[in-house]
């Protein structure tokens, strides 16, 4: 028996939910540089908030869907798998937007073109140090959104958690039932 997980079905969702939630992401980031402003950073975790909202939908899908016998571990594997898929594709798409916005991403330009206003401690003086920035931010902060939002999601979505069975990673290897205690 294959793991429900691997399955083509899901894989499709998880590449489908990831690019929503990293379309969402990357407007907002795409804004923050057409403004490239230090008043306006907080774009940036906006984003990543947007990037929540796209993973919460698929998760609440999850919720609603008569199962294809889903235990809230699987829902949260899921919506983690999700997460990670749209990880990936923001960061594509950030590195895209910075060659767009910077075309020079890796030379030195004047102090004060990269972030306008910024203060002297975090002044980037390269583009490809606000691309790390912007890459620092959408791995560990939407990875975190994304992963805090499906724990919380399938665990206190799931009406009846008493007769999950314990989930694996593995490809090949069958669910088994937990004993009730």
């Amino acid at each position: 028996m294959r793991n429900p997980i691997y399955n083509k079905k899901h894989v499709t969702e998880y590449i489908i939910y990831g690019l929503l939630s990293s379309f969402a992401y990357i407007i907002v980031v795409d804004y923050f540089l057409y403004n490239n402003k230090y008043e306006n950073f907080y774009y940036v975790y906006l984003g990543n908030l947007l990037f929540m909202f796209g993973i919460l939908l698929y998760v609440v899908r999850l919720l609603n869907r008569p199962y294809d016998g889903k235990s809230a571990g699987t829902m949260m594997i899921a919506g983690i798998m999700a997460t990670l898929t749209g990880i990936v594709l923001s960061c594509i798409l950030i590195l895209i937007s910075m060659l767009f916005f910077f075309p020079d991403l890796f030379s030195a330009v004047a102090q004060n073109k990269v972030i306008e206003n910024a203060p002297e401690t975090i002044q980037a003086k390269r583009p490809g140090e606000l691309l790390l920035m912007l890459l620092l931010n959408a791995i560990i902060a939407n990875f975190g959104v994304g992963a805090f939002i499906s724990v919380v999601v399938a665990y206190a979505g799931k009406k009846d958690q008493r007769k999950d069975r314990t989930e694996s990673l593995d490809l090949n290897v069958p669910n088994r039932k937990v004993k009730a205690q």
